[in-house]
């Protein structure tokens, strides 16, 4: 099936059948969404990486 789609989030949603997600305050998307699972997925992505590289994370260099 060849489908025209107007945008990326829109071609997320009809591949997946899950909401592309609108950006919300900050940055987070709307809960369930495409989007923000890639958010988190790409924040656990950087956690490791900068484990990996002996570094603190931001959250836990706050923490006294």
């Amino acid at each position: 099936h060849v489908y025209a789609v107007d945008g990326v989030d829109e071609a997320l949603e009809l591949l997946t059948g899950v909401p592309a997600g609108a950006p919300l305050d900050g940055d987070r998307f709307e809960a369930d969404s495409v989007n923000e699972r890639v958010r988190q997925r790409l924040h656990e992505l950087a956690e490791i990486g900068r484990r990996h590289a002996g570094e603190q994370s931001p959250a836990s260099e706050a923490k006294p």
